[in-house]
């Protein structure tokens, strides 16, 4: 006989699904791959305005997003911002991942709604952990 699986089951074993923001092909590299190798879902988008295009389009499937903060186009701080308010991304956690991190930085992040800080080069240990804590629900 097949048992019967409720819809909470079926989330809880869905995998989750991280864009990754970066104009780097090989932080892209790196972190797809890190990525990966913990079980995630992963898709890319080259600078900030790529990912509010691909998150305009398809808000729901991302659970989290890896966000670097300097690239063409649009910068990290200006697509976290137009996500979260604009999109009404607020639940979505927006990671920063930068070489980045004075003071000055961390605050403007932090007034877009950004969730938390990785420091470049992005070890896996961190990116795990950080990730665990914010999709662990």
């Amino acid at each position: 006989a097949i048992a019967a699986v409720d819809e909470a089951s079926v989330t809880f074993l869905k995998k989750k699904r991280i864009l990754v923001v970066d104009d780097s092909p090989i932080c892209q590299k790196v972190l797809m791959k890190t990525l990966r190798n913990n079980h995630y879902d992963a898709d890319v988008a080259s600078n900030g305005k790529e990912a509010v295009d691909i998150l305009t389009i398809s808000p729901c499937i991302y659970d989290a997003v890896l966000m670097d903060l300097r690239m063409p186009i649009m910068d990290g701080i200006t697509a976290t911002r137009l996500c979260k308010d604009m999109l009404h991304l607020k639940n979505v956690p927006f990671i920063i991942v930068t070489a980045e991190l004075g003071e000055e930085v961390r605050a403007a992040a932090m007034q877009a709604c950004a969730s938390f800080f990785i420091n470049k080069p992005a070890k896996e240990c961190d990116i795990k952990a950080v990730l665990n804590t914010f999709l662990s629900a």
